[in-house]
């Protein structure tokens, strides 16, 4: 089954970025570049949701993107896994 999801990225004073999921309460990710951050976002997402298929818990139902709380700064984009 694929599963979308929206991600935050929240730019780092390095240029990287710290990665997390709204609806996904299981800590984040990072990446040193937007490229990288979009590879460590699905090797997260996918990971996350595996964990939680292998407990049987309910899948979280992903956040309409424009419901989504976020800084000015901060960049919303979709991972699929």
């Amino acid at each position: 089954m694929k599963y979308v999801y929206p991600a935050i990225f929240r730019p780092e004073d390095d240029g990287g970025f710290c990665i997390f999921f709204p609806d996904i309460g299981r800590g984040a990710t990072q990446g040193d570049d937007m490229v990288d951050g979009m590879k460590m976002a699905e090797d997260f997402l996918c990971s996350v949701l595996y964990d939680i298929e292998q407990e049987k818990a309910d899948i979280p139902k992903p956040s309409d993107v424009r419901n989504i709380q976020t800084l000015p700064e901060d960049i919303v984009t979709f991972i699929i896994c």
